[in-house]
C-alpha cells in the first residue's frame, strides 16, 4: 500500500530521482501532437480520395514516420550532450486525442510520455503543453504535428539550435499554417487565432511582433490534409527521381512501380479536380510571397547557406511505400476478405455484401460447386477463383493472390459485422498482434444456442482457440511465413491458430460475426457441440485430423 502511494506521487518520485541521480536532468522537451487513427474519424478530408480506412492508414504511416524521426533525433541529441559532458537527455511527450496511453504504447512503443490533450481549442491545447514542459524545468520546447512527410532530423536540430538565440522558432506550412513551433519561454501566441484557416501563420506573426519577440523561420514544408496534398507529394517524388542519374532514374522508376508517362489527370482521378490544384497553387504562391515579406532577408540567406548534416539526416520514406504515389495505389486494398465456398448459392451473396468496403477486396474461391455459386459471386462483384482439395487449399489459393495487408477468412455462411474494418484496423495498430478472430454468434435465437455461444466466446478469450467460422484474420506477412493453412481435411483453422500464436499476440474482438445455425439445426445443438469439443481436444492432444474427419462430416 505504501509503495502504491509513493508511485502515485509523481513529484516525490521525481525528487528522489534527482537526489540519487537515477535519471538525467532534462532541459529540453520535444512535444508531438497527434490522434488515434480511427477509420471514418481520422483525416476525414482525405476520405473522398483514399476511403475511410485508407485515410486512417495514411495517418498511421505519417505518425509512425514522425515518431521514427523523433527517435533518431533523440539519439543524436543524447550523443551530443554526452560528448559535451552534460548530464541531460531529451524528454519526449505525445499529446493525443482519442485512444488510451496503453494503446499508444502498443502502437508506437515505449520511451515516450503519452498524455491526453487538454480541453479547449488547438491554441489552448498547445499552450497547456508548453506550460507543462516549462514547469518541469525545460529551457527549450519544440512542438510538431504528425502529418509531415518531409520532416527530418535536420529540421529538429535546427529548431533547437535556433532557440539558443531566438525566442520563437516557426516552421511555415504551405497551407498558411505552421508545422513546427518552438519556444524558449512559455509565450502565449495562440489566443484569437482562426485555426483551420489559411491566415494562421500571419496572425501568429502579428501576435509575436506585438510581444517584441525574436523569430527564427525554418523552411516551408507541406503537410497532408487534403487530396491535392497527396497529388503534390506524389509529384515531388517524381521530380526527385528525375534528378537522379539517368541509369539510376530508370531503375528506380521501375523498382517503385512508376510509369514514365504518369499524367496529372491520372493522379487526380480521385475527386481532385484541376480547379482544386490551381487554387492550391495560387494559395501557395500567396503564402510564399507573404513569407518573403515578413521573414528577415538576411536570416533566409543564412539558412540557404547552411549544409545538411547528411550523416544523421533521416532518410525520407519514399511516398510510394505509403500508398500515396498515384491514383492506382490509393485504391490498393488494406484488407483482403477470402471466402471459400462450395454449393453456397443461397448464402454467398449475404457474405459478400457484409464484406464490401472501399478499402477491401473480396475473393471467392469455389471448390467445384454444382449450383450457381460462381455466377452469384461474380454478380455481387467478387473476384472468383477455383481450387479443389478442400477448404484449406481454397483459402491458401485466395491468399496467394490477395493484395491486402490484412487477410480475413470468412466462411460462406457467415456475415461480418457492420464497420468491421474499424476493429480490424485498431487490432493491428498493436505491433505485437499477428492474428485474431471475431466473437461468435449464430443466427439461432434458441436459449440453448445462447449458452453455446457464451461457452465458445469464453473459450476463445481464455485459451485463444476460436472456431474457423469466427472469421479468422491474419497479418499478411505472418500468414505467409507460416506457409498458409495446413492441408488437412478438417481443423486446419485450429492448427493454424496454434502455430501463429507463437509469433505474437492473438486478438479476440468484441464485435461478433453471425454464422448460420444450419449445422446445429440439422445435427442437433448438443451433438454438434460435443463433436466440436472432441475434435478440439483431440487435435490439442496431438491426434491426426484425419481421425476425426468422418466424425465431423456425419
Amino acid at each position: 500500500m505504501l509503495f502504491q502511494k509513493i508511485h502515485k506521487n509523481k513529484n516525490f518520485c521525481w525528487n528522489i530521482r534527482k537526489i540519487f541521480h537515477c535519471e538525467p536532468r532534462r532541459q529540453d522537451y520535444l512535444v508531438i501532437f497527434g490522434r488515434y487513427p480511427i477509420p471514418g474519424k481520422t483525416k476525414t478530408r482525405l476520405i473522398p480520395a483514399l476511403g475511410s480506412t485508407g485515410a486512417a492508414e495514411c495517418h498511421r504511416i505519417l505518425t509512425e514516420k514522425t515518431v521514427a524521426t523523433v527517435r533518431m533525433f533523440e539519439n543524436k541529441y543524447n550523443r551530443q550532450t554526452q560528448f559535451d559532458g552534460q548530464r541531460q537527455s531529451l524528454g519526449i511527450k505525445f499529446y493525443h486525442f482519442g485512444g488510451t496511453s496503453l494503446q499508444y504504447r502498443q502502437w508506437l512503443g515505449e520511451g515516450i510520455d503519452f498524455h491526453q490533450q487538454a480541453f479547449g481549442d488547438l491554441g489552448a491545447k498547445m499552450f497547456s503543453a508548453f506550460s507543462e514542459a516549462f514547469k518541469l524545468g525545460a529551457q527549450r520546447v519544440v512542438l510538431i504535428g504528425t502529418d509531415l512527410p518531409d520532416l527530418s532530423v535536420h529540421h529538429l536540430c535546427e529548431a533547437f539550435d535556433a532557440l539558443k538565440q531566438y525566442d520563437i522558432v516557426l516552421g511555415p506550412a504551405q497551407d498558411g499554417g505552421y508545422w513546427l513551433v518552438g519556444m524558449s519561454r512559455p509565450y502565449n501566441l495562440f489566443s484569437n487565432i482562426p485555426w483551420g484557416e489559411d491566415t494562421v501563420f500571419s496572425r501568429t506573426l502579428e501576435v509575436a511582433y506585438k510581444l517584441n519577440l525574436n523569430l527564427f523561420f525554418l523552411e516551408t514544408l507541406r503537410d497532408i490534409d487534403r487530396p491535392c496534398d497527396l497529388f503534390l507529394t506524389a509529384n515531388k517524388e517524381v521530380e526527385d527521381l528525375k534528378k537522379e542519374p539517368e541509369g539510376l532514374q530508370q531503375e528506380t522508376l521501375q523498382k517503385e512501380g512508376f510509369q514514365q508517362d504518369v499524367s496529372q489527370q491520372d493522379v487526380l482521378q480521385q475527386d481532385v479536380s484541376q480547379q482544386d490544384v490551381s487554387q492550391q497553387d495560387v494559395l501557395q504562391q500567396d503564402v510564399l510571397q507573404q513569407d518573403v515579406l515578413q521573414h528577415d532577408v538576411s536570416q533566409q540567406e543564412l539558412f540557404q547557406q547552411k549544409s545538411w548534416d547528411k550523416k544523421y539526416a533521416f532518410k525520407k520514406d519514399n511516398i510510394i511505400t505509403m500508398g500515396l504515389k498515384c491514383n492506382q495505389n490509393w485504391q490498393k486494398p488494406l484488407i483482403s476478405v477470402i471466402i471459400p465456398a462450395l454449393n453456397e448459392e443461397s448464402r454467398i451473396a449475404s457474405a459478400i455484401e457484409s464484406a464490401k468496403n472501399i478499402n477491401t477486396e473480396i475473393i471467392v474461391v469455389d471448390g467445384g460447386s454444382f449450383d450457381d455459386t460462381v455466377e452469384v459471386a461474380k454478380k455481387c462483384g467478387a473476384k472468383v477463383l477455383t481450387a479443389s482439395g478442400g477448404r484449406a487449399n481454397q483459402q491458401n489459393r485466395g491468399a496467394d493472390v490477395a493484395r491486402g495487408k490484412i487477410l480475413v477468412f470468412l466462411h460462406a455462411d457467415t456475415q461480418l459485422p457492420s464497420d468491421y474494418v474499424v476493429p480490424l484496423f485498431a487490432a493491428f495498430l498493436d505491433k505485437k498482434c499477428v492474428a485474431g478472430a471475431f466473437s461468435f454468434k449464430t443466427s439461432s435465437s434458441h436459449k440453448v444456442m445462447n449458452i453455446v455461444e457464451f461457452g465458445v466466446n469464453l473459450r476463445s478469450r481464455l485459451f485463444k482457440l476460436p472456431y474457423g467460422d469466427q472469421a479468422l484474420f491474419f497479418r499478411s506477412s505472418c500468414f505467409r511465413k507460416e506457409d498458409g493453412f495446413p492441408l488437412t481435411p478438417i481443423a486446419e483453422d485450429l492448427i493454424m491458430v496454434q502455430k501463429i500464436k507463437k509469433r505474437g499476440r492473438f486478438a479476440i474482438l468484441r464485435e461478433s460475426v453471425t454464422t448460420s445455425a444450419r449445422r446445429w439445426n440439422r445435427i442437433g445443438i448438443l451433438r454438434t457441440t460435443v463433436v466440436n469439443l472432441v475434435i478440439v481436444a483431440g487435435i490439442l492432444m496431438g491426434f491426426s485430423p484425419d481421425r476425426f474427419a468422418k466424425l465431423y462430416t456425419r
